[in-house]
């Protein structure tokens, strides 16, 4: 039970498009902003940025269509 959930893991950190992330919080700072906006994270892109210290935050919004439709859309702001 412990070595599958080992190897799990194992196999996440080879996946986890951390440094992906890095390059794109990159390009924001070059623009003026020190985060991230994100439609949805990774598992293992959650758990690595937990583990360098990001703060993340679900932001939940609220569209409205014609009068009566809403339609609820959340997203992550990802910062250091």
């Amino acid at each position: 039970m412990i070595d599958s959930i080992v190897l799990h893991l194992e196999a996440l950190k080879q996946n986890d498009f951390f440094e992906e992330f890095l390059v794109l919080l990159e390009k924001e700072k070059e623009q003026g902003r020190n985060y991230l906006n994100l439609s949805s994270i990774p598992i293992a892109l959650h758990y690595r940025l937990i583990q360098e210290n990001f703060t993340i935050k679900r932001i939940e919004k609220t569209i409205r269509y014609f009068l009566f439709f809403k339609k609820t859309v959340y997203s992550f702001k990802v910062e250091k």
